[in-house]
């Protein structure tokens, strides 16, 4: 009987540490998840600004072009 019991213990100890393992790895995933979200929101921004920056180029190019014709 004893020895069981020191199995079980043992079995116990080892569902512990590798609860405790699982619950850092979880705590990384998030952190990962967060910095991601962060990521992607910046990303977001920047793409925004350059769409906005062909906007206004498309925009000056069609501008030179009406002008280029109006003096032919």
């Amino acid at each position: 009987m004893a020895g069981a019991a020191a199995e079980l213990e043992e079995r116990l100890a080892g569902a512990d540490r590798e609860a405790r393992r699982l619950q850092a790895e979880i705590s990384n995933a998030n952190l990962q998840v967060e910095a991601f979200g962060g990521q992607r929101g910046q990303l977001a921004l920047e793409f925004e600004t350059v769409t906005q920056r062909v906007a206004g180029i498309t925009e000056e190019i069609s501008q030179l072009r009406r002008l280029i014709e109006a003096k032919r």
